[in-house]
């Protein structure tokens, strides 16, 4: 279960999160969400597992709470409780994951910890060995990432936590070695986690998740990328991102303050490191 308590320009709001797998459905005030992974399975590690879960609450409040729109944009505050199977480990790095969800979204971030009971659904898809794991959006960006990493004979799974076609990502993917012509080639895996909220409520009225600017997109993103690795026994994740994106510059006029992505920025990259 997530628990989440807000505050932004409109008032106080409190929200219940549980995962449609361990849901009854008997709580009617609760939003069920799924975690969906394909080509790797994080429930067979329960560190993984956690950051999965504290990514799926940081970003699911995001998505609940409406930013401000009024000039200076009023930064919102969450108080989130999400339940781990390490509490004692996490609680150690509280801080810096709270600082972490902070500056990805410009607002103020409070985690607390409770103790996990129960898993999802049946464990069936341990992730592949790999060397790297390569974060991967289907753009030009990690298409450049991707060709970076494919003449050097190591084993590299390809995450996305949005996923596009598996079919022309492979498609794309698997022509590289015979393009660039360069080295061993690399053996590449496909893998994503996605976090998937029901948009409707029990009545069938489509009300929740006004938030449309996902600021918190990069503490996902990297967290996925963090349970991944440990799945899969990689030492090295990759993200590869254009200039501007990666300096948190303001390409557009109407990019300031919390519209400014901050995925690639060094703070984000050095505090999951």
């Amino acid at each position: 279960m997530i628990y989440v308590g807000a505050k932004n320009v409109s008032g106080t709001s409190t929200y219940k999160f549980l995962e449609r797998a361990l849901s009854d459905r008997k709580d009617q005030e609760v939003i069920l969400f799924q975690i969906r992974e394909k080509g790797l399975d994080t429930r067979f590690d329960p560190i993984a597992r956690d950051f999965v879960r504290i990514a799926a609450a940081v970003n699911l409040a995001d998505r609940q709470v409406r930013r401000s729109t009024r000039s200076g944009h009023r930064p919102r505050s969450f108080n989130v409780t999400v339940t781990v199977s390490d509490v004692a480990l996490w609680r150690r790095v509280s801080q810096l994951v709270e600082a972490m969800a902070s500056f990805a979204s410009q607002d103020l971030w409070r985690l607390e910890f409770a103790q996990s009971e129960r898993t999802a659904g049946i464990l069936a898809e341990p992730a592949p060995a790999a060397d790297v794991v390569a974060l991967f959006s289907g753009g030009l960006d990690s298409l450049c990432g991707a060709a970076h990493l494919t003449g050097r004979d190591e084993d590299v799974l390809l995450l996305t936590h949005s996923p596009p076609s598996r079919e022309r990502v492979d498609t794309m993917v698997r022509q590289l070695p015979k393009l660039l012509r360069g080295g061993t080639p690399s053996r590449f895996h496909l893998g994503s986690i996605s976090v998937v909220p029901e948009q409707r409520d029990t009545a069938g009225r489509r009300s929740r998740f006004q938030e449309f600017t996902r600021r918190t997109r990069p503490f996902l993103y990297l967290s996925i990328a963090a349970a991944a690795a440990i799945v899969s026994g990689a030492r090295r994740v990759q993200m590869s991102e254009n200039g501007a994106l990666g300096s948190s510059l303001p390409f557009r006029r109407s990019h300031y303050g919390p519209r400014i992505t901050r995925q690639g920025h060094s703070f984000m990259l050095e505090g999951f490191e």
